[in-house]
């Protein structure tokens, strides 16, 4: 769960969340709160910040403790 806060920017996010939830959740306020895309639904806010983060990572831009725990 995130909130943002449009006046102040600045968006809370659950520090409990893992490293893919924390970009996913970013990424959706963000788009809450930009001018260009703040009309865009729910859903597409939703699926927009799953494929962002999806793509991060496999572009290796977010690594998760998971993968870390892994190679060591």
């Amino acid at each position: 769960m995130g909130f943002a806060h449009p006046d102040q920017c600045v968006i809370e996010i659950d520090p409990d969340y893992d490293e893919l939830s924390i970009c996913d959740t970013l990424v959706h306020e963000f788009l809450h709160r930009h001018p260009a895309t703040r009309h865009l639904d729910e859903d597409a806010v939703n699926e927009i910040g799953t494929e962002v983060a999806i793509m991060l990572h496999k572009m290796q831009l977010i690594v998760t403790e998971e993968q870390i725990d892994a190679e060591a």
